[in-house]
């Protein structure tokens, strides 16, 4: 089957697409750069906790996607596909998300050569108890490191006040008592349930050959059909309103944190609709709180805070929340604050002045990031993990409206859907 091209003119960008039949979805994005930058992604994150094969149900311990993501490098010759990489001049790497998990690589020469490894130790487990155990000591360290990182605590702190049952709660690393069971067998079963080729998408970025790739990619298909599985997370449909309104922490840190959360109602929009309302939302907060609003000028003139507080929008088809954070020594003011803002843009709508800025600047970012190789293949892969591909969520950046965003913010403000987190120092 030959490769569609999909054009963007406004862009003077095209990529190519190709679904192999038995292996891989091909997004290729030619770009005349010195490095080429390539990543594989599966559909298999620390969201799916439990899935069906047919009629039965199964489930996976907290962490056991990452645990997989790290244990794929490891051959039986006893060398670690990250140095095969080093060797051929490429840098690889691999990391896992709520959905999915990436294996990638940048090179500058030896692309094919890198590309078949990569496919070759994906599609190559090699489980034993003794690397399982020794792998297990690693991810406790990172375990532990991720515990004693303020940010992480409050992230988590926030998400669980949120969210009861979601398995958005559970940490991508798990914990130490998660992943202390895990052995060949359960690493064997998910990986069979999700590392089918037919699940993979690949993304390349940079200087290639298409037909290359393609032979590359094909090799690797499968004869088998994939399992019918059915990703519970999917399923999961939890209140619209969170668990709890305020949590505490205490833990060692200089300053206290805080955060506020807002749960929004998950509807059954399209990705498109989804990508419209996550960048809408995202573009309010900012012009709410950004460097130049008034807000952030009058905690900061008062010396409430130093920075501008950080914020971030999920909208996946079964969790979506708005998520602010900071430091300050009075965070109950700050966050009356910022409550305050938010009722206040619902009452008399966001500035369009600074709702326009702070798109101009969105979507001068979007434009920049087309220049990187290693960003447009990244952007790549999250925008069609959330189903649109970069160019069209760069569209929807380049035509989203003030209205739209002002009644969204009316629809999605409720004191009720508030989570007040705050992290402060051990006494």
């Amino acid at each position: 089957m030959p490769f569609e091209t999909r054009e963007f003119p406004e862009l003077d960008e095209r990529y190519l697409y190709q679904k192999l039949e038995g292996g891989p979805e091909l997004y290729l994005i030619p770009k005349e750069r010195s490095q080429t930058y390539v990543l594989l992604q599966v559909p298999f994150g620390s969201l799916d906790s439990t899935y069906r094969i047919g009629k039965r149900l199964r489930r996976t311990l907290p962490g056991t996607a990452h645990f997989l993501e790290h244990k794929l490098f490891a051959n039986e010759d006893g060398h670690d596909s990250i140095e095969l990489l080093g060797r051929l001049g490429a840098s690889g790497n691999a990391y896992t998300s709520t959905t999915t998990t990436c294996y990638l690589f940048s090179c500058r020469e030896n692309l094919e050569a890198a590309l078949e490894e990569l496919f070759r130790f994906v599609s190559e487990p090699y489980f034993t108890e003794e690397n399982i155990a020794s792998e297990k000591s690693v991810i406790e360290q990172e375990i532990a490191m991720y515990d004693d990182s303020p940010s992480s605590a409050l992230y988590y702190l926030a998400i669980r006040a949120m969210y009861e049952r979601h398995p958005i709660r559970d940490k991508v690393c798990g914990s130490k008592s998660s992943i202390a069971p895990l052995d060949a067998k359960r690493l064997f079963e998910a990986y069979r349930a999700f590392y089918h080729p037919s699940r993979f998408r690949l993304f390349i970025s940079g200087r290639f050959d298409p037909k290359a790739i393609e032979e590359i990619a094909s090799r690797y298909a499968s004869g088998a059909p994939s399992p019918l599985l059915v990703r519970e997370s999917e399923r999961v449909i939890e209140d619209s309103y969170p668990k709890k309104q305020s949590v505490l922490r205490r833990m060692r840190l200089h300053r206290p944190l805080y955060a506020l959360g807002i749960k929004y109602e998950v509807s059954a929009s399209s990705p498109i609709q989804r990508a419209r309302e996550t960048i809408a939302r995202d573009l309010t907060v900012s012009a709410l709180l950004g460097k130049s609003g008034a807000l952030y000028g009058s905690l900061y003139d008062r010396g409430l805070v130093n920075a501008p507080s950080a914020s971030t929008v999920e909208s996946l088809p079964t969790a979506s929340y708005l998520l602010i954070w900071g430091e300050s020594d009075q965070p109950d003011v700050v966050l009356d604050e910022i409550t305050s803002a938010l009722a206040n843009a619902v009452e008399h709508g966001v500035s369009k002045v600074d709702f326009e800025r702070m798109r101009r600047v969105a979507y001068s970012d979007f434009l920049a990031s087309l220049d990187s190789t290693e960003e447009l293949a990244e952007g790549f892969a999250s925008s069609v993990a959330d189903g649109i591909d970069l160019f069209t969520y760069g569209r929807l950046i380049s035509e989203i409206d003030h209205r739209f965003a002002s009644e969204l913010i009316a629809r999605d403000f409720d004191p009720r859907r508030i989570v007040r987190a705050k992290l402060l120092p051990k006494k």
